[in-house]
């Protein structure tokens, strides 16, 4: 997760679901090093257990027109208003399922229904890890269905939803098995705007859940991405020469009247030789600091050797590819 949200690509992405975060012991939060590029809308109504489900909100996207609503710890769920003339809005739902064999089993299918019944009158969209097997998604892989798997089949029909993945699409990958348990559903008024829903290989960034990339072709207000002084380009002798000719002669001001006006002179002075001086640039969504050469290569050697783990599923490639992960 810290290496994804590092990505120079990342940027690219207008809402990041995120599940089973990285647990901050200290606090109810987790890992956050973009937050010159992303909102982080987490859970944090449960002080005992930490979230398991949270999202990243790009800041190019205009915040007075969406908000974060928390279920529990398992669900959320983010309304966007469409930027179109009529009220519209469209509903995420943010959702991990436990798994059958945990300790705090608590299905979140119930909380999820109730959810999309009470904003039926909207579009919607469901994603996350649903920890279910069933050839409904997981194709003819599956040999036997979770009996759960008929909790969320209801609602899946009772809400006239669609599962956007080619059944059978590989979502949980790990040394001893590969599955598909994490389903993006949406409502029938989504199916003609669904531009792409598949697996981003090159998002990957070695957990064991595959990144699913979904694209709607949705009419949303974003935010004008505002210049700023790239301070790196400053013309020295550009700044000096300006500088020179607009400061004020040198005097020493006898009231606090003039004393003011001459700190006045001096900033206007200032502020010229910077708009001569430096030039401005529109920061980049690719840009992230601390990130050079050296990260790349890792990174690429790491997602190669990913999927030759993924091509032939030995004991030899899962050993190559976790000594590269775990070096990166």
């Amino acid at each position: 997760m810290a290496t994804l949200l590092r990505d120079p690509d990342i940027g690219r992405y207008d809402i990041l679901a995120i599940q089973e975060p990285w647990k901050n012991p200290f606090d109810t939060t987790t890992h956050h090093p973009a937050k010159d590029q992303f909102h982080l809308c987490y859970p944090d109504k449960d002080q005992t257990l930490p979230a398991r489900v949270c999202f990243f909100i790009n800041k190019r996207l205009d915040h007075s027109r969406w908000h974060f609503e928390e279920a529990n710890r398992d669900l959320g769920s983010l309304n966007l208003r469409l930027g179109t003339e009529e009220e519209q809005w469209i509903m995420v739902h943010n959702v991990y399922n436990p798994t059958q064999t945990a300790t705090e089993r608590g299905s979140t299918l119930p909380l999820l229904g109730k959810a999309l019944e009470q904003s039926s009158q909207h579009e919607q969209i469901i994603i996350g890890d649903f920890n279910l097997h069933h050839e409904l998604w997981g194709g003819d892989r599956v040999q036997r269905a979770d009996p759960n798997a008929a909790e969320l089949i209801t609602i899946i029909e009772d809400h006239c939803l669609t599962s956007n993945l080619v059944p059978g699409t590989i979502t949980y990958e790990e040394c001893d098995g590969r599955t598909t348990i994490d389903l993006c559903l949406t409502t029938a008024g989504l199916v003609g705007r669904l531009i792409q829903c598949e697996i981003e290989t090159n998002m990957d960034h070695d957990s064991d859940h595959l990144p699913i990339v979904t694209s709607l072709d949705l009419n949303i207000l974003k935010m004008m991405a505002k210049p700023r002084r790239n301070w790196k380009a400053l013309d020295e002798k550009t700044f000096t020469r300006v500088l020179q000719r607009e400061l004020p002669p040198q005097q020493r001001p006898r009231t606090k009247t003039a004393l003011d006006r001459h700190v006045e002179e001096v900033m206007v002075a200032l502020t010229v030789a910077v708009e001569e001086a430096v030039p401005t640039t529109i920061p980049s969504s690719r840009s992230k600091s601390g990130w050079n050469e050296e990260c790349a290569k890792v990174l690429a050697q790491s997602k190669r050797l990913r999927r030759q783990h993924s091509l032939y599923h030995t004991e030899e490639t899962w050993e190559a590819y976790r000594t590269a992960r775990n070096h990166k």
